[in-house]
């Protein structure tokens, strides 16, 4: 009889420990600066705990806290849709046939450009090599910090938009109209993806711990969720990784 109970005890730890490690659920929300315009990347950043937003409709970057109250904002240069960075500098990208990927200081002056692939849509950074992904190809690149090309792959969904990395793997968000968020190795493979109930998940972050996404459709929110899969990185290596930035 213990035998049992103690079976049934197990199975029902082993479920709840698979339903927490769904996630996918929202536990935080607040409207999008660019709540006027047409929200698009999304960046974190230590040790100031801000979040970054940009629009290519005002080419204007926002620095919020985590209640979504803005307490800095610049320009930035082009038709911006990706960002990245938020310590000492920041890495953007432009949507257009030819694109051009800027590394900017955090005043918005241009420190360094060339070329993106083709309608750039989300940028980000790990230790040595910047990330890049491209709504017109649906493919993500791997880039020198200098913008050569060293690898690519085609990535889920159908309309590749924000990206971030965690410190293991690479954060996408899909903009298509029945709108995912993946969690992706560095070759492609999906370790995790939730549904986006609004659509249109246009800009992802990590936060060490949570996913934060922005969505360009009515009310243009920018939601904290639960984060899910195989090996989540740790809070510690989150904040790690945000201070190469």
């Amino acid at each position: 009889m213990g035998t049992k109970v103690f079976a049934v005890v197990a199975a029902s730890a082993v479920l709840a420990g698979f339903a927490a490690a769904t996630g996918g659920s929202i536990v935080a929300s607040f409207p999008s600066p660019h709540a006027a315009g047409t929200p698009r990347g999304l960046a974190y950043a230590t040790p100031h705990t801000r979040l970054y937003h940009v629009s290519n409709a005002t080419n204007i970057i926002y620095a919020t806290n985590t209640a979504g109250s803005v307490v800095k904002s610049f320009p930035c240069p082009g038709d911006t849709w990706g960002v990245e960075g938020g310590q000492h500098y920041f890495w953007t990208c432009t949507r257009s046939a030819t694109g051009v990927i800027y590394r900017i200081n955090t005043t918005g002056s241009v420190e360094t450009m060339f070329p993106a692939p083709a309608n750039a849509t989300g940028i980000t950074r790990d230790a040595s090599h910047l990330w890049v992904s491209s709504d017109a190809s649906n493919y993500v690149y791997r880039m020198t910090t200098a913008g050569s090309l060293v690898a690519s792959f085609a990535a889920p969904g159908g309309a590749s938009a924000g990206l971030d990395w965690d410190g293991r793997h690479l954060w996408l968000a899909d903009a298509g109209a029945t709108s995912k968020v993946y969690r992706l190795t560095t070759t492609g493979s999906v370790v995790w993806e939730f549904d986006v109930p609004q659509g249109r998940a246009a800009g992802v972050a990590w936060d060490g711990a949570y996913v934060w996404y922005a969505s360009f459709v009515e009310p243009k929110y920018v939601f904290r969720v639960t984060a899910g899969g195989i090996g989540v990185a740790p809070a510690s290596l989150g904040r790690l990784r945000a201070l190469f930035r």
